[in-house]
């Protein structure tokens, strides 16, 4: 029985059983039988939702609603659990979860779009988008014909595709990045930096800076991180408002949440902070501390 195990392990690690044929054929039918799974769970659902009762491209739904909070001038709206869970309980006509926004507000940018079109059209529109650029990146990276088989039937494709995610983009900005590093590393330090939209990311660059030793990388990475910031700043910050009915403030609040490995969130409301504090409560309240620890 041990020798039986043994000569299957052995073959099984030997990577034999693996042929040129067997390569091109899996890949195939993984694309074939995830493609059949996709439409189906769609053809069986009802209206934006799947079989399961759950919106079409699951994670998708904090994408578009996200854009929705945007475009009606409210981005803050977005990290607000309540707003989000209200929101997407009436697109969806049930409560579907899916109603936490994770990103910093530069992903803002990049979904605000998204909200333009109805929910189907604007999920197809994303993936389609995402895969061209996915493929087109990695077709750069491994530039052979029967490549593209590999590319598309990819497990994590399907995963993505049936998630409404966007690792596609991900994948793209990195290959990109990658692909421009020896030749003009400043631009790829600036596609690179575009990942700020998902900061978990970011210790996998700090790696490749750090591995590559080019510091123009950094620089570009930098630059292009500080420009965005900014832009969010102009772009949404004028938005925000304490009252629907009041001019809008350049900012009246930022809110800038980040995951990171560890899941940590920080809200940086430092600017109304400022605008609201009374100075002489806090002297008032420093020195009644004071006198208590002290006396």
């Amino acid at each position: 029985m041990w020798r039986l195990y043994s000569r299957k392990l052995s073959v099984l690690t030997s990577g034999s059983w693996l042929t040129a044929e067997r390569a091109k054929l899996y890949p195939l039918a993984f694309l074939t039988v995830s493609a059949i799974i996709f439409l189906a769970s769609m053809l069986a659902g009802h209206g934006n939702l799947d079989v399961f009762g759950r919106p079409i491209g699951t994670d998708f739904a904090r994408f578009w609603t996200a854009s929705w909070f945007v475009l009606v001038g409210n981005p803050a709206g977005a990290y607000d659990l309540i707003q989000h869970h209200d929101a997407t309980t009436m697109f969806f006509g049930k409560e579907v979860g899916y109603s936490t926004w994770f990103y910093p507000p530069t992903a803002l940018l990049i979904v605000a779009p998204l909200g333009l079109l109805p929910y189907g059209i604007s999920l197809f529109a994303w993936l389609a988008v995402t895969m061209v650029a996915y493929v087109a990146t990695i077709r750069k990276l491994i530039p052979r014909p029967e490549a593209i088989i590999p590319i598309l039937g990819f497990p994590a494709v399907f995963i993505n595709v049936g998630h409404g995610q966007n690792a596609f983009l991900s994948a793209a900005i990195v290959g990109a990045g990658l692909l421009l590093s020896d030749r003009r590393p400043i631009a790829a330090g600036v596609i690179l930096g575009c990942l700020s939209y998902k900061p978990q990311l970011a210790p996998m660059l700090v790696v490749v800076v750090i591995a590559r030793r080019d510091w123009r990388m950094a620089l570009g990475a930098t630059l292009s991180i500080a420009a965005q910031a900014v832009t969010v700043l102009v772009a949404l910050g004028s938005l925000a408002r304490r009252d629907p009915n009041e001019p809008g403030l350049l900012p009246c609040r930022v809110h800038s949440f980040y995951r990171g490995l560890a899941g940590l969130w920080v809200l940086l409301s430092m600017l109304e902070l400022v605008q609201h504090v009374d100075l002489n409560y806090l002297k008032q309240l420093t020195a009644e501390t004071l006198y208590l620890n002290t006396g």
